[in-house]
């Protein structure tokens, strides 16, 4: 399988989508999170469905799953290929800590791996914080397949700690109230998630640059496109490397950062 984005996968048989582009970042050398359904019986997301159909039997690709019966169960429900199951790679809250940095190192190397917990999304509140910080700090692109919500999306992306955070919402408008917002998610002791709209990210980062350059957040834009950005970095980064900050975006805080 020739993972290279541009890709395009025929749905026609399932009369949901014409045509799926993979993502930039769903190439070599990256993560991938799954979002599965929360019960059992349902079927999975088409788009994530005809990715893992095509995907799983490259060389390159890594299945990694919390538990072999469930996922094994869920698997062969979803109608995917049972020779697939000799490849999953068990990865959960017993081997998190241990196996996360030589996971990310074959990542790396060029594999891509697919995290796929039980059900819901890997990385909220289920196995994958680890892997996911390991491969920030590797400059791993960390992406996911299809999934509706963006803060979670975005907190489960990030790798911070989440057991306890605060969603702030939009930025108000007035200054000074705006300006006490940003003080209290950088200065808060646990991980803060925020938005604003697209035109205003330009100028939201040229503040933070200016009040707060040396905290590094992390910035999701475009989510899910083929623009995405997914990353920790400073402000000062951003305004540097991106070069349309017109976008959807959302910002997570972490007082580890």
């Amino acid at each position: 399988m020739n993972l290279q984005p541009g890709n395009k996968f025929n749905m026609d048989n399932m009369k949901i989508y014409p045509d799926i582009t993979i993502p930039q970042d769903l190439g070599k050398g990256s993560l991938v999170l799954v979002p599965t359904p929360i019960s059992n019986e349902l079927p999975l997301n088409p788009y994530s469905y005809e990715i893992l159909n095509t995907v799983w039997n490259s060389e390159d690709v890594i299945l990694l799953i919390e538990e072999h019966k469930a996922a094994r169960r869920r698997w062969l429900k979803w109608g995917l290929p049972r020779d697939a199951i000799e490849k999953f790679v068990v990865y959960n809250e017993h081997n998190q800590k241990s196996d996360s940095q030589n996971l990310a190192s074959k990542i790396k190397s060029g594999k891509t791996a697919f995290l796929i917990s039980d059900c819901g999304l890997p990385g909220f509140c289920d196995p994958g914080k680890h892997l996911i910080r390991n491969c920030h700090s590797m400059n791993i692109p960390v992406t996911s397949l299809a999934y509706d919500n963006s803060v979670t999306l975005a907190l489960a992306l990030s790798g911070f700690d989440h057991e306890k955070f605060e969603f702030k919402g939009f930025l108000p408008r007035e200054k000074s109230e705006k300006s006490q917002t940003l003080k209290h998610v950088f200065s808060s002791n646990q991980t803060c998630v925020f938005m604003d709209t697209p035109y205003r990210l330009k100028s939201l980062l040229e503040e933070l640059d200016s009040s707060y350059p040396k905290s590094s957040f992390f910035l999701g834009a475009d989510l899910l496109k083929p623009t995405q950005v997914t990353k920790i970095a400073t402000a000062r980064w951003f305004l540097s490397n991106i070069d349309e900050l017109k976008r959807e975006f959302i910002i997570c805080t972490s007082p580890n950062n």
